[in-house]
């Protein structure tokens, strides 16, 4: 905008008197007189504080001059006008379009008092070498000892439109470049060659601080703060709080921790923040928040990438960050884990609202042993583990420590490795009731999709149809609701695929497909019918005797189940199709080969890009089993009746529920096929060794022998819980 300097005119007293100071007006038609003193309150440029070589440097991008006095001094005029010049506060505080060097950090408000500001630039720079080919603002940061920006003591406080380069982004950028498996342990995230406080509990290199002199100076602390001389003598420590911070429209890459809140020994206010269309960038940290008084933080429209953990409660600080963080329409690419929050004794947890992960390893870590908390919710979200293809899989990836409940809603999960098909592993100590981990976990109405061929021989889609990919810890399978959607559905006669099927609470179960492990009804497919209860006991624990071998090659293990037979493996768990799960690391493997008491089983869980264990099993370890062959008998039109006599193995009048007799009842159960061990069962049969198992059908005289008498006198007895015996063993995947 052009202007036009009329006339000058001071007062007498000195003082800066808006009526008698400089008249000015703008060129354009009808435009006023205005005094210059009133002009100057709609806005304050950083470039009216540096010399012309310094501007030109910054619009050059040389990085020649050092750009923090400026923006400084810009920001001190705005926060500070009343002192300097006996007046009201001042306007926002605007940096140009340009590439501009700090060396010390720029400090929005000092906490002395409570002060409020908008400081922004031209919008996000990118492109180029240092953003220079580009528009925008950029600030470049040479200093590895202290933030780049931090707001004390704010109310209200703006910090919007620039991008920020931190000297951590080469270090990162060739780390992640090298895709070694030290990607995924945060202590390499660091150029080795800073100083120790860059990555420290209370002075990390952060992009943005918030609070950052807060509260007693600790051991390692922030560089002191060069104080303007109008304040007067200044602690510098023990600074106010900022409350109400909304970071916008920035990019932030190359620190340590993008976002760091209230760093210090400190837990007072820091509330209220909010960080909207945020880029971050080769960062170990994206937002950390240490003090319990957070409050509703939000995340918005955001989007991080090369991200080691993008969201911490526990790391900075006190430690002990409110987890009530609620994120909305935010994406994620190239990042170990969403979150690391540790903190859900108090509050309501963490809420994810319709985000995006294209390429992760995990999703993250919650809470502590033992520890009440808050629910945690994912809704609409669609989580991509395509990180597995160059990291391996985790053993978890969710880490539920706590009695949080976890829920998936409208969820999709997918970009699995090619060769995973039970990969999700999620995990929870003390999560859920009566020692029912999944009961930590709520899937309503999610999805998974396996982008690759389906697994062609038995064990696996015997294992597959069970889990649809999901286990938990203890092979917990009473979940807290399950609702899923799974793309594959296999005949374990033939090996067709059945194509797409909704689960739930109640599932149809025939022997051909086998039962969902998370059912708590299963049902035939017509006539609207109720379901017949699930009564699963706890799992089998199965050992390899005391000190007994585990051969480990790759991801595929070998032991002995010592002194067990193979009746006990058929009706257990632990046969070929069946999922094991280890007691001393979690990870989860499926069971592909036994020969007598020699058990093969191939990891789904808990190995490296090098196909090794990440963790390997100890001698003599304890294993957890899901038995994958359950089924109800049943048929597309109804379930099995028959009346059983107490003292004889024969069932007899074996009808379906029209009361008609089948043609053929070997088409819903089998000869060899078990009784499924249950308190329910083991009132009417003996289930185990071969009392219940089936010896003969008889079609014509429709009847059912077993190989032990029976214990009652029932007529019309639905039958339910059948085991079919293990798939033929196959070779690793």
């Amino acid at each position: 905008m052009a202007i036009d300097v009329l006339t000058t005119r001071r007062s007498p007293s000195g003082k800066i008197d808006p009526l008698a100071d400089v008249a000015w007006r703008s060129r354009g038609d009808g435009a006023t007189v205005r005094s210059l003193y009133t002009r100057d309150q709609d806005l304050i440029w950083v470039t009216d504080f540096m010399s012309l070589e310094e501007q030109i440097d910054a619009y050059a991008g040389s990085l020649l001059y050092d750009a923090s006095p400026a923006n400084q001094n810009a920001i001190d005029y705005a926060v500070y006008k009343d002192e300097l010049a006996d007046s009201g506060g001042g306007p926002r505080v605007r940096m140009p379009g340009a590439l501009m060097r700090i060396d010390r950090t720029i400090q929005v408000g000092y906490g002395i008092d409570f002060r409020a500001v908008v400081f922004e630039g031209e919008g996000m720079r990118s492109g180029g070498t240092n953003h220079k080919q580009a528009s925008g603002t950029c600030l470049f940061q040479t200093f590895n000892d202290a933030p780049g920006i931090n707001v004390q003591g704010g109310r209200n406080v703006v910090v919007r439109g620039f991008s920020m380069l931190g000297p951590n982004g080469l270090w990162l950028f060739n780390l992640i470049q090298g895709e070694t498996m030290g990607v995924l342990n945060v202590a390499n995230w660091i150029d080795p060659d800073f100083p120790a406080s860059a990555s420290s509990r209370y002075a990390p290199l952060a992009g943005i601080a918030i609070d950052a002199y807060s509260g007693p100076q600790p051991v390692v602390h922030y560089p002191d703060v060069d104080y303007p001389a109008f304040l007067g003598p200044v602690a510098q420590y023990n600074k106010g709080a900022s409350s109400n911070t909304l970071i916008e429209d920035v990019m932030i890459d190359g620190y340590y921790v993008a976002i760091v809140q209230q760093p210090g020994d400190y837990d007072g206010n820091g509330d209220y923040t909010h960080i909207n269309r945020a880029i971050v960038l080769r960062c170990a940290y994206a937002f950390s928040w240490g003090n319990s008084q957070s409050r509703v933080p939000t995340v918005e429209n955001c989007a991080f990438d090369s991200v080691h953990t993008t969201f911490s409660t526990a790391t900075f600080g006190k430690q002990i960050g409110q987890p009530g963080l609620a994120c909305y329409s935010t994406a994620w690419s190239r990042c170990v884990q969403m979150f690391d929050i540790r903190t859900l004794s108090y509050g309501q947890g963490p809420s994810f609202y319709n985000c995006y992960a294209e390429a992760i390893y995990r999703i993250g870590t919650l809470g502590n042993a033992a520890e009440t908390a808050g629910s945690v919710l994912f809704s609409g979200c669609d989580l991509g583990f395509s990180w597995w293809e160059t990291y391996g899989v985790p053993v978890y990836i969710l880490d539920n420590r706590c009695t949080s409940v976890v829920t998936f809603q409208s969820c999709f999960f997918g970009g699995f490795r090619n060769d995973t098909w039970g990969g999700f592993a999620f995990f929870g100590t003390d999560a859920g009731a009566d020692g029912e981990t999944a009961r930590g976990f709520a899937f309503r109405e999610c999805t998974m999709f396996h982008v690759a061929g389906p697994p062609s021989q038995r064990w696996a889609q015997c294992a597959y149809n069970a889990t649809q990919g999901f286990s938990f810890n203890k092979a917990a399978t009473t979940l807290e609701y399950y609702s899923f959607r799974a793309p594959n559905v296999f005949n374990l006669d033939t090996g067709a695929n059945l194509s797409v099927s909704l689960f739930s609470h109640a599932n149809i179960a025939p022997r051909n497909r086998c039962m969902p492990s998370y059912s708590e009804r299963v049902k035939c497919s017509i006539r609207g019918d109720a379901g017949f209860p699930v009564s699963l006991p706890a799992r089998f624990i199965e050992a390899n005797g005391a000190g007994g071998v585990i051969t480990q090659v790759g991801r595929n293990i070998t032991f002995t189940f010592s002194g067990v037979d193979a009746d006990f493996l058929s009706y257990s768990g632990g046969g070929v199709g069946d999922v094991i799960q280890s007691r001393a690391t979690g990870a989860t493997f499926w069971v592909y080969a036994r020969t007598g008491d020699v058990i093969s089983a191939q990891a789904q869980t808990g190995f490296d890009k090098n196909e090794n264990l990440l963790t390997p099993l100890p001698n003599g370890d304890v294993f957890d089993t899901i038995n994958c062959r359950v089924y109800s008998p049943s048929a597309s039109a109804d379930v099995l009746y028959a009346d059983m006599v107490a003292g004889s193995p024969v069932l007899l009048n074996v009808v379906n529920g029209e009361g008609l007799a089948p043609t053929t009842i070997g088409s819903y159960v089998s000869v060899g096929d078990w009784f499924f061990p249950s308190y329910y069962v083991d009132s009417i049969v003996n289930p185990f060794g071969g009392n219940g198992r089936i010896q003969s059908i008889d079609n014509t005289a429709k009847t059912i022998t077993v190989g032990g008498n029976f214990k009652q006198d029932l007529l019309h007895w639905r039958m339910g819980l059948m085991i079919r015996p293990e798939m033929a063993n196959g070779t690793p995947a």
